[in-house]
């Protein structure tokens, strides 16, 4: 008996496609992946899943060797080429499930393919593609085009969800967890639990492009560098524009921070920042459930995180968290206060309740579980 297929189309050097893949490899079916952005390298646990045959995870041969060149053809040919190597691996493989994770990459690419096909259409949202993209011009009707085709659909918040079936989605839900593969908890160690009031580290998550909005945070750092004076600022995962910030603002007032480069820091590296933190920042335009902000309320770190993610549904405004209304320095400045204020034992007794409860929502093998029964039901075997 021929063993299931299962059509990835997916950004395959992003860390969050990579836990996803190895949470539901070395199962009784088959994934066939397609790069969606093949001008990027494969994420190191991609690369160890392709050689290891027991996986049962493959890449085209084509897409392995020509997607790059043709990517760059394909620029001004609106997708064109890649549609057409993905239509050609599409009717080679004739597999019973495509699953396009995230939506203006994927989903675009993958639903004219399927869009007059029988095949089971899985599309996976990741972050921001719907709440932030409805309000571009020129995705609303691509992205309802996706949903009307979409068989099953996943979001990592209820915002998402909500959204979806108010552009007309009326597939099945699968049901909302984190899609970034949760933490296993041996990354936290078995170390004596550390409260925030000990802690003299803050946090900065470094986006500066697309939707990352670190300058705000960077420039709240400076207004408020007098009461901050005893912490160090560590911003990590940052753009070439915060790195150079960074420089200016560690010569021009002698603040006690650095710069940390995107894709420096591994997932234990960043557990282990989160640790030492008091305080974790990320100022966004847009966002799903963040994982940065998981892991540094797992870690006990007391949050400010912009309003215009998912927070609200795993965060409580004032406990342990503050949740900005607006993305601007004064509003940061603001947050900063309240932090300081209550640094001691409200944040401390805050922290302890956050990290406990979402250690257990994090929990790395009921998400591997969550993962592979979601193909399991697509597959029609649930």
């Amino acid at each position: 008996m021929q063993r299931k297929r299962i059509l990835v189309v997916a950004m395959l050097d992003s860390s969050h496609v990579a836990k996803w893949l190895k949470s539901t490899a070395y199962q009784n079916y088959e994934i066939v992946l397609f790069p969606s952005s093949p001008h990027r390298r494969l994420h190191p646990d991609v690369s160890r899943l392709l050689e290891d045959p027991r996986s049962q995870v493959s890449l085209d041969l084509m897409s392995k060797y020509f997607a790059l060149p043709l990517w760059l053809i394909d620029q001004v040919k609106g997708m064109n080429i890649r549609r057409t190597m993905l239509s050609r691996l599409y009717k080679r493989i004739r597999p019973d499930v495509v699953h396009a994770i995230e939506f203006q990459h994927s989903a675009y690419l993958a639903e004219p393919i399927v869009r007059h096909q029988t095949t089971c259409f899985y599309v996976t949202n990741f972050g921001s593609d719907i709440y932030w993209f409805i309000q571009q011009r020129g995705h609303r009707d691509r992205i309802i085009k996706v949903l009307n085709r979409a068989d099953y659909y996943s979001a990592e918040c209820s915002r998402d969800v909500v959204l979806a079936k108010s552009l007309g989605y009326r597939g099945f839900v699968l049901p909302v967890r984190p899609n970034a593969g949760g933490i296993p908890q041996e990354m936290f160690g078995s170390g004596v639990y550390c409260p925030p009031s000990l802690r003299r580290v803050i946090a900065v998550k470094g986006y500066t492009n697309f939707v990352g909005r670190a300058q705000i945070t960077l420039k709240a750092l400076i207004a408020k560098r007098r009461d901050l004076n005893s912490f160090r600022v560590i911003v990590y995962s940052s753009t070439l524009r915060a790195r150079a910030m960074v420089r200016w603002i560690r010569f021009r007032y002698r603040m006690n921070i650095q710069a940390i480069p995107k894709f420096s820091l591994s997932q234990q590296q960043v557990i282990q920042l989160m640790q030492e933190s008091a305080l974790y920042i990320g100022v966004s335009e847009s966002d799903g459930l963040s994982t940065s902000m998981l892991e540094a309320l797992c870690c006990g770190c007391f949050v400010i995180q912009s309003g215009t993610s998912c927070c609200i549904e795993v965060a409580e405004h004032g406990n342990g968290a503050y949740i900005l209304n607006e993305n601007s320095v004064p509003a940061v400045v603001t947050a900063l206060e309240f932090f300081l204020q209550g640094l001691g034992k409200p944040w401390d007794d805050a922290a302890e309740f956050n990290s406990n409860r979402l250690r257990s929502y994090l929990n790395h093998q009921e998400l591997s579980e969550h993962a592979r029964e979601c193909y399991r039901l697509c597959l029609g075997n649930g």
